[in-house]
């Protein structure tokens, strides 16, 4: 893995510098769209149609279609497959 990256500058320079890059690929995004939407659709019927206990699914439901696009369709080495612990963005976030 590369040097620890400086987390440095606003929520700004992290979007223009190392997320928008990231997610250039029309396939990933889609991928990032339909765990949000299966998301919000987990936490819709787990409140209002199945039990409340789905709701704990939440996490893997939303994340993994996302991480499933880059590891198909954009990767990048320098932050790896486990996108969910890279330490690239603001400090402050």
């Amino acid at each position: 893995m590369a040097d620890t990256p400086q987390r440095t500058g606003g929520i700004s320079a992290f979007y223009a510098n190392d997320y928008r890059p990231d997610h250039n690929n029309a396939a990933n995004i889609a991928m990032h769209m339909l765990g949000t939407l299966a998301g919000l659709a987990l936490l819709t019927a787990s409140s209002t149609i199945i039990s409340g206990w789905w709701a704990l699914l939440f996490p893997i439901v939303h994340a993994a279609p996302g991480l499933i696009g880059h590891r198909l369709f954009e990767r990048n080495e320098s932050v790896g497959d486990v996108r969910v612990f890279r330490n690239d963005y603001p400090a402050w976030w």
